[in-house]
């Protein structure tokens, strides 16, 4: 909101940028320093006002730090001000006939501590930090489980997991790539589901183990090769090869209780070169990914104690009294602590803290107004 700010026109003093240059056009006899007089150049005097001549020969008036504040104030939010960027502000301040040197370090000055721009701003979609991939050197490795819910943050959930030996890794809300692998491998079972319910939706936890047996069964394409053989060294005997019949199925009919071990000694002994081949696939994999992903990162990075703005979650909230003119943004916020991988830990400036991380996608930096101290 543009402030009212009084503005003397006439005078000039001495911490004004104009009062060396005004002073020597005045008195172009007196000594002067060599730069002075190159800079005077660009410079002339109508009625005891200072104007720039530019290289076209049109004369720019120049203004004062004060006034210069006002003319971008009326053309950025003024009653005509469509709220432009700052190349643009400073293009219709030339085009209007005034100048001063730092034109556009003030107007951008101005539009970053717009408080109406920013909190109606876009929102960011491209990612705010590189991809950091998740991948296990060895089939259960680890184990792990998505839970949603505040029990989970709580005092007492923490100090059970940690006398069970479980380790707790909190996501950022909102930011689905920080989830882990379960996202996709869900992704995929959810599919898996819909095919096989049919007429009868309501259903779909009755097919829930047949979408995991077809899941770990099917052939993946970052490993080349079913989960269920990585595990147990051969593929699965599938319903259907036994009521049609294969050469594997009659051949194992055959075999006695030693052979049929041996054989699967040494499916075993070779089950750890299966192993390696697919993670450096699954590794290789993920690197390609990563790549792709990286080239769209826009980063930000911010510190304990900055001042941001935080995007309004879940997105496409509407606040009760502005409806569908609600803004995206609120703040500002403070920076309580910075967390790993792109996450922070946010407070109000009554220094309460939140109790989630949130991801620096939905951060930006706040820049005070310049009516602030005005």
């Amino acid at each position: 909101m543009i402030k009212d700010v009084e503005v003397e026109v006439a005078s000039i003093t001495a911490d004004d940028w104009r009062y060396d240059v005004h002073q020597y056009l005045q008195n172009p006899s007196q000594s002067a320093s060599r730069k002075l007089r190159y800079q005077a150049l660009k410079y002339t005097l109508l009625d005891d006002e200072l104007y720039y001549r530019t290289i076209d020969g049109v004369l720019l008036k120049c203004l004062s730090a004060d006034q210069a504040k006002v003319a971008i104030g009326e053309v950025h939010e003024g009653i005509c001000g469509t709220h432009q960027s700052a190349h643009m502000v400073k293009w219709l301040l030339r085009r209007g006939g005034y100048f001063w040197p730092t034109m556009l370090e003030d107007c951008f000055r101005y539009y970053k501590g717009c408080q109406d721009c920013k909190k109606f701003g876009a929102i960011q979609r491209a990612p705010a930090s590189a991809m950091n991939p998740i991948i296990k050197p060895w089939p259960f490795r680890g184990w792990g489980i998505d839970m949603i819910g505040s029990i989970l943050v709580s005092d007492e959930f923490v100090q059970f997991a940690d006398s069970m030996g479980i380790k707790l890794l909190n996501s950022s809300p909102y930011y689905a790539q920080a989830n882990g692998q379960a996202e996709a491998s869900n992704k995929s079972l959810i599919k898996l589901i819909k095919r096989k319910i049919s007429d009868y939706p309501r259903q779909w936890h009755t097919r829930l183990a047949e979408a995991l047996w077809s899941y770990r069964m099917a052939c993946h394409g970052s490993i080349q090769v079913p989960p269920y053989k990585l595990v147990y060294g051969h593929e699965a005997v599938l319903p259907w090869e036994v009521r049609i019949g294969s050469r594997r199925t009659e051949l194992q009919n055959n075999l006695t209780a030693d052979e049929y071990y041996n054989l699967m000694a040494d499916e075993r002994e070779d089950l750890v070169q299966s192993r390696l081949r697919a993670l450096a696939k699954v590794t290789k994999d993920k690197e390609r990914v990563a790549r792709h992903y990286n080239k769209k990162v826009v980063s930000k990075d911010f510190s304990e104690g900055e001042l941001v703005w935080k995007l309004i979650l879940p997105i496409g909230t509407r606040d009760s009294k502005f409806g569908k003119w609600s803004p995206n943004w609120e703040g500002p916020f403070q920076i309580h602590k910075v967390v790993s991988k792109g996450a922070y830990m946010l407070q109000g400036l009554d220094e309460e803290v939140y109790g989630r991380a949130l991801n620096g996608k939905y951060l930006k930096k706040y820049y005070p107004s310049v009516w602030v101290n005005a």
